[in-house]
């Protein structure tokens, strides 16, 4: 008789039982691609979403329905939303990449009017945190250096 440490890995779903190989199956956007190890007594499946990430789901978190993607459906308004040719700032939004921050937010490749190109997040120009390619900052930069350069007296 023991714990239940000397089981093999494929018997050590919860109460005993023998864990169904879930290898292949789709749950929503995830494709399961192999088992790993268990994490506090659930049975844990290494998983590649739709949109290229990997995520480490459970069995109980497959069956149910409660993981069905990396995380990425929940931005899924973002991720629907076509910003193609909308100005934000400096920037003009050109196409989504097939990339994605924290959470799941969607890159979009921009251009600036400097020329350059950047890749943000559809979140962060709808919230007007990325004007430019990072231009605007040297001059804003520029601006206050020759400001400080006016006001400060030479002869000191």
């Amino acid at each position: 008789m023991s714990c239940g440490c000397m089981r093999k890995p494929e018997e050590q779903a919860r109460g005993g039982r023998k864990a169904n190989d879930l290898t292949g199956r789709r749950y929503g956007k995830l494709t399961v691609l192999k088992r790993v190890e268990n994490m506090k007594g659930q049975v844990m499946w290494k998983c590649r979403c739709d949109c290229g990430q990997i995520t480490i789901a459970s069995s109980h978190g497959l069956n149910t329905g409660s993981k069905k993607s990396c995380g990425c459906l929940r931005y899924s308004n973002s991720r629907k939303q076509d910003i193609a040719g909308k100005r934000f700032g400096k920037l003009v939004a050109l196409y989504p990449l097939n990339k994605h921050r924290g959470g799941g937010s969607v890159l979009w490749k921009c251009q600036c009017d400097c020329g350059k190109q950047a890749e943000i997040t559809v979140s962060d120009l709808n919230k007007g945190n990325n004007k430019s390619c990072g231009c605007m900052k040297i001059e804003c930069q520029k601006m206050v250096r020759d400001r400080l350069q006016e006001i400060s007296p030479s002869d000191a």
